[in-house]
């Protein structure tokens, strides 16, 4: 016998899922940059305004054109699409120039604070800023999928899915994941669940809008 699952189950797994690779993702990039930002609370702070400001982004704009997008499974899954092949690139090519992209800011800015601060800001949204909004378009997309009832009932359900899968990212990554496999094994593992989320939202069709194929229609004979 199948298992059936209602589509707010589906809705409200898909941003779990999501907000537990961001705040993975937090985590990991955070300690990236860590390696070439060093690790003063002004590094540390860029870093995380960084990633939120792009959060903040994208959700924006996702709520801008909200009204104007259509099949938004299909957007869902993009978002999680380009965010693993964007998170490949970060670890693959991005992370191992940054220090040769930070070394002309350090000695240019260093003895301004205040400038130092804003460029290593400027920096971090500009390497982050695509993955971080796909990331936060996530939230008003799943808001926009999920089925209607009462208002406040569904506000908290998407919040508190929203809310779990951050405080589970952050945790595992930080004490689970980062100190067995490391920065690259921690990376794989995230980008595989965004491929899974992506895939299975690609894939998913509300029961009962399957395709089915009209009855033949028999032309008429006439008859003399």
């Amino acid at each position: 016998m199948a298992i059936r699952f209602s589509r707010s189950s589906i809705v409200l797994a898909g941003l779990f899922l999501t907000m537990f690779t961001l705040l993975a993702y937090e985590v990991i990039w955070v300690r990236e940059l860590s390696f070439v930002f060093g690790t003063t609370v002004y590094a540390l702070s860029s870093a995380i305004a960084a990633i939120l400001a792009g959060l903040a982004l994208g959700a924006f704009i996702a709520g801008r054109y909200l009204p104007k997008l259509t099949r938004l499974w299909r957007v869902f899954a993009k978002a999680h699409f380009t965010v693993a092949v964007y998170s490949l690139m970060l670890m693959l090519v991005v992370f191992p120039l940054l220090s040769y992209l930070y070394s002309p800011i350090y000695s240019q800015f260093y003895s301004n604070p205040l400038l130092f601060t804003a460029s290593m800001f400027l920096l971090s949204f500009l390497i982050l800023i695509v993955p971080s909004a796909m990331l936060g378009a996530a939230f008003p997309l799943a808001a926009a999928i999920y089925p209607h009832e009462n208002t406040e009932v569904r506000a908290a359900k998407v919040y508190a899915a929203d809310t779990l899968g951050a405080g589970l990212g952050a945790f595992i990554a930080g004490f689970v994941l980062l100190p067995n496999i490391g920065l690259a094994g921690s990376t794989f593992a995230t980008i595989a669940i965004n491929l899974l989320v992506g895939i299975l939202a690609w894939n998913f069709r509300e029961p009962g809008t399957e395709s089915r194929q009209p009855p033949a229609e028999h032309p008429s004979v006439s008859q003399n």
